[in-house]
């Protein structure tokens, strides 16, 4: 198996599900080597907000590994949500663990009637995501080291927390 696009940005709902019912799988698996190539078209497109995958969660034939796919999603900092087909052979752990490290949430598939649904679910949470801007009622000196903290539930329920640190303007 290799890496290729077969949904473009451009592609509306229709064509996306005719897409995905027509893939075959043919039993060789990249991963690591997939989320690295869409975290890269992240990076170069600031319009795509967001990696949806759906695997497994088997790699049998990346060049990259977890270390460096973590890397790159520590520096891009864009959600995957991941759907996990459950299988004799599926590795929920690298799932989850891809959908925690950036934020995004973690389905599990079990037929392929739920892909709809869960479809639906990313498509809420990826439109209610909101942008908080604050002015600190503590300013500090250029080049002071500061801290941020954000509690939120998506609508799933879980509840995240978010620090982040910065270095004041």
């Amino acid at each position: 198996g290799s890496v290729q696009e077969v949904i473009s940005n451009n592609s509306n709902k229709e064509e996306m599900y005719q897409i995905i019912d027509s893939l075959e799988p043919d039993g060789g698996t990249p991963l690591y080597d997939a989320v690295y190539h869409g975290l890269q078209l992240a990076q170069n497109n600031k319009s795509i907000n967001s990696i949806v995958l759906f695997s497994d969660g088997g790699d049998n034939q990346s060049r990259q590994s977890y270390n460096s796919v973590s890397a790159l999603l520590n520096f891009i900092k864009i959600p995957i949500y991941t759907i996990g087909f459950l299988s004799g052979d599926t590795n929920i752990r690298v799932l989850q663990t891809l959908s925690d490290e950036s934020k995004g949430i973690y389905f599990s598939s079990p037929d392929l009637v739920d892909f709809q649904v869960i479809f639906s679910q990313i498509s809420s949470v990826i439109q209610n995501q909101y942008e908080i801007t604050f002015k600190s009622t503590k300013p500090g000196k250029k080049g002071d080291k500061k801290t941020i903290k954000v509690r939120y539930r998506n609508l799933l329920g879980k509840v995240t927390t978010v620090e982040e640190e910065y270095i004041q303007p």
